[in-house]
């Protein structure tokens, strides 16, 4: 739209805009419901005053509606005093302009594109900020312009990995008892989690790595079963055990899965120990059938001893 701002002035320049900006989503009281209200405008960027108060027309410049105290914008139109003049041929837009989180405010601009228009609002954007409709746009009258700020940030987060609970039964544990072989423990991994927000909204998350910090231990437990139900399900096996320098209730067997639970039975005194597969062997050796960690190993024969005449059932 084209006015001439020496006839009129701000003050009426204001008044025939003001029709516009009743159409955005930012509602002005117009002058026939309100006929003493005012518009309270702030000159953002670029005019250049003369001594007698003109703005001259190579500037570009954008007045946006002072915030009152409930933080809308207050419906007021000033009478600037003295009155500043608009050289004829200034074309004028009313807009609505919200800018990241901030609400929509009510603008007047003689700017052009929508480029033009956040230099003078002095809006500086970043590389990855969304400027709809876009960037170079043209402006129209009662158009709204949105700035999106958009931000990418890496961020680690330490996850805690829980354990499975293992129950194995056996007719060595007296019916409905359970028995704690191990309590069981979380572990821990370290992710790199790539984080887009929209104006201080999370929108998207990329998982950039992952590391593994500490594996989960299971929960073993041995429930008691009759000794009909227990022999349906056993299996055993008889051979010699060995040890090796390890630490815990834990055993190498060359083919039952790892984390199984086993019974080790020593033939010649009777004692037993519970231990579970985490590592492959004895190699090498005929009829040794299992390696016992030397703490497990101590619970059913001297060290010195070495090996040891074992039945293992699982």
């Amino acid at each position: 739209m084209s006015m001439r701002g020496r006839r009129f002035g701000l003050a009426g320049l204001v008044l025939l805009t003001s029709a516009s900006l009743l159409r955005t989503s930012i509602s002005l009281a117009s002058a026939s419901s309100a006929p003493h209200s005012k518009l309270n405008l702030r000159l953002s960027h670029g005019a250049v005053a003369t001594a007698a108060g003109d703005v001259t027309s190579s500037s570009i410049w954008a007045f946006r509606a002072l915030a009152g105290q409930d933080g809308a914008a207050l419906t007021s139109l000033p009478r600037p005093t003295p009155p500043v003049r608009f050289p004829d041929g200034i074309r004028v837009f009313a807009l609505s302009v919200e800018i990241g989180q901030t609400g929509p405010q009510a603008v007047l601009t003689n700017a052009s594109t929508t480029i033009q228009l956040l230099e003078a609002l002095n809006v500086r954007l970043a590389r990855t900020d969304v400027v709809l409709p876009s960037r170079g746009g043209a402006l129209h009258a009662g158009m709204q312009v949105q700035v999106v700020r958009v931000r990418r940030v890496v961020e680690t987060e330490v996850e805690s990995l829980e354990f499975e609970t293992l129950v194995h039964y056996s007719s060595d544990v007296a019916l409905g008892s359970a028995r704690v072989v191990t309590p069981g423990s979380t572990g821990q991994a370290i992710r790199a989690v790539l984080v887009t927000y929209r104006n201080g909204q999370p929108v998207d998350r990329r998982l950039l790595s992952y590391v593994l910090l500490t594996s989960p231990l299971p929960r073993v437990e041995i429930h008691g079963a009759s000794f009909a139900a227990a022999s349906s399900v056993a299996h055993s096996q008889t051979g010699q055990a060995s040890w090796y320098d390890c630490s815990g209730m834990y055993a190498a067997h060359l083919s039952l899965p790892l984390g199984t639970v086993v019974t080790v039975t020593n033939l010649d005194n009777g004692k037993t120990v519970t231990v579970i597969i985490n590592d492959r062997g004895p190699y090498g050796i005929a009829d040794r059938i299992i390696d016992l960690c030397s703490s497990a190993f101590a619970q059913i024969a001297p060290l010195a001893q070495g090996v040891a005449r074992v039945k293992i059932s699982w």
